[in-house]
């Protein structure tokens, strides 16, 4: 078949039929498409258009939802797609799923016909010229991100070869390929409860680990065979854990790591619909036995929901403040063979290296749980075999796990005593004081998808207390975010659970004295020491956000799922309210999302708290 590139035919005003064939015989060479899919997939279209090049980005009105036009050149990312050309700010390449009767058309890269990225033009790096990149002078790669030895690194740096990639050695303070990025140390966290309790003995890097270093941006480059990342991203291997080995090189100014054979694999639960994955990174699948910084498993988040980018490592600074189990973080360029995948998260694995460093201990009963810890008999299989949201409810997570007896105990103390055993038997099995400390956290920043909804959150079985202690992860659906349908700013703190999946531990802990009194004290503290409008935290809040800019703005990837701006980035931490233009669950019905100005959200929790909290 002919090149896309090598395509330049143009034509109108001829008969249906002739155009029809024309089109047969264009996207079968630009899209891959053979007559009989295209049958399928234009089986009672109208097929009006006024010209059609495989080299431009024309417009094609056939019974899909929208407009839609070849995107993309055989051989590149984009092959295979189609463009929305109903967009006017940019376009968008949306994947074609063949099979369907109905096709399921979805966003899928960013950038215009052939040119991905946008050929990083928001760094003035290059421009699309007839479907192909043209990099200005200090830039390559097949999006222009990459930098050459004439790249001036914003007069903050140098480029130098470091262990086989060109990038900027920036001056101290600054980050990012070009140090276009001023970086430094974060406002300090303060501490809530004391002392601080957050790691063991058997952790040998505390807040010191190379990895998760928040005082810069790391690159993290990987390179694998483009079939590997194909995989990846079709949508009909959108639920796959398969780990395909690929090389990594870390990079973030102290620390700089080669590993080959390194797992990659997308991760997630809804977000595996997403254009922009999340992806985990796996040391020790093709290795056994191997570890970094003591660290088995690194997650790279997309962020897709968060436009602050930031609501995430906010939560997990509070959860640290009351000595509650936080996962260490921080923020990277990912780069898949030479093409910039946008901004990431880099977040500490929850796994049995994860419990020795919290807990100092791995060989208790360990769930990840979607579980609504409704009590479902005495047979502890029936624990095992619950399900939700189509999967496991109760995901065993270690050997020990395997037994559901002791987690069939939990459920049923929370169940089916009288108040005056449950104020008894709860503490012996379950550590409240640990929930209550990480309730106070949720239910100040309006945490709704943790136990609010059943979802998100573990449950270890700490084998030195001899009790279950509940623990969160994937914080950042916080400060308002999808108030659509949830206003958490001003939800009775005390019946906080009502409406949601999780209610019976949150509402029947907060009933009963001693916990509720305990529970009160813990939101009066956070107000009053680091919750609140002035000082630390908003200073730690305003100083990512500032960080963060030229990260997120270099970030095609970010803005496609949801329609989010870099401007509505910028603006959230003051804005009152600010509404995604888009929503990556339309066939389910769900609106567009509107998620609250960060300190206008805190103001109007704080003093809803404050008036709802019993003095007594």
């Amino acid at each position: 078949a002919l090149m896309a590139s090598q395509l330049s035919c143009h034509f109108s005003s001829i008969s249906l039929s002739l155009r029809f064939l024309v089109f047969v015989c264009l996207v079968s060479c630009c899209l891959g498409w053979n007559e009989t899919e295209l049958e399928e997939q234009l089986f009672g279209s109208a097929l009006e258009f006024e010209k059609f090049s495989c080299d431009e980005t024309a417009t094609l009105p056939i019974t899909w939802t929208s407009p839609l036009g070849a995107c993309g050149l055989d051989g590149n990312l984009y092959f295979n797609a189609l463009k929305n050309s109903t967009l006017s700010s940019y376009f968008q390449c949306l994947i074609k799923n063949i099979g369907k009767p109905n096709p399921n058309i979805g966003i899928h890269y960013p950038g215009s016909c052939g040119c991905p990225n946008f050929c990083s033009n928001v760094t003035s790096a290059g421009s699309c010229v007839n479907s192909q990149c043209e990099c200005n002078t200090g830039w390559t790669g097949p999006d222009c991100s990459q930098v050459t030895l004439e790249n001036n690194c914003n007069n903050v740096g140098t480029v130098k070869n470091i262990s086989g990639f060109y990038t900027c050695e920036c001056n101290e303070g600054f980050s990012l390929i070009d140090c276009s990025a001023s970086t430094g140390e974060l406002p300090p966290i303060t501490q809530v409860t004391e002392p601080v309790n957050q790691y063991t003995h058997k952790d040998d890097y505390r807040n010191e680990n190379p990895i998760f270093n928040s005082s810069t941006i790391a690159q993290i480059h990987l390179t694998m065979p483009p079939e590997f990342l194909t995989y990846q991203l079709e949508p009909e291997n959108s639920d796959t854990d398969t780990y395909f080995p690929v090389k990594m090189w870390y990079y973030n100014g102290p620390t700089l790591e080669l590993m080959d054979k390194v797992g990659f694999r997308i991760k997630g639960f809804s977000s595996r619909k997403y254009v922009k994955k999340t992806y985990k990174l796996s040391f020790n699948k093709f290795e056994d036995g191997r570890k970094w910084a003591q660290q088995k498993k690194l997650s790279l988040k997309a962020m897709e929901q968060d436009v602050s980018a930031i609501k995430e490592v906010l939560v997990l600074g509070l959860l640290y403040s009351m000595n509650a189990p936080a996962q260490r973080y921080g923020y990277t360029q990912l780069f898949i063979n030479n093409q910039s995948m946008g901004s990431y998260l880099m977040l500490e694995n929850v796994d049995d290296q994860f419990l020795d460093s919290r807990f100092g201990n791995d060989k208790g009963a360990f769930y990840k749980c979607l579980g609504t810890l409704e009590y479902l008999g005495e047979d502890p299989e029936l624990y095992r075999n619950a399900t939700r949201f189509g999967t496991t409810a109760y995901s065993p997570e270690s050997d020990a796990a395997e037994d559901f007896t002791l987690l069939r105990d939990f459920i049923k103390v929370l169940n089916v005593t009288s108040d005056a055993e449950f104020v008894n038997l709860l503490p012996e099995i379950f550590d409240v004081d640990l929930f209550v400390r990480v309730l106070a956290v949720e239910v100040m920043t309006g945490n709704w998808d943790g136990i609010w909804n059943a979802n998100n959150y573990f449950l270890y079985y700490n084998t030195d207390l001899e009790k279950f202690q509940y623990f969160r992860h994937d914080v950042e659906l916080a400060f308002g975010t999808w108030d659509t349908f949830y206003s958490m700013a001003s939800k009775p703190i005390y019946t906080w659970g009502d409406g949601g999946s999780g209610y019976r531990l949150i509402n029947r802990v907060l009933a009963n004295q001693p916990f509720r009194g305990m529970f009160t004290q813990y939101c009066k503290d956070l107000i009053d020491i680091y919750f609140k409008l002035e000082g630390g935290f908003v200073d730690r809040m305003m100083f990512l956000n500032q960080e963060l800019r030229p990260l997120i703005q270099q970030d095609q990837w970010r803005f496609t799922d949801f329609g989010y701006s870099y401007e509505q980035f910028v603006d959230l931490p003051n804005k009152a309210m600010v509404t995604a233009t888009g929503s990556p669950y339309p066939e389910n019905g769900y609106p567009v999302i509107r998620t609250w100005g960060m300190k206008e959200f805190m103001a109007v929790r704080i003093a809803t708290a404050l008036a709802q909290l019993e003095t007594e």
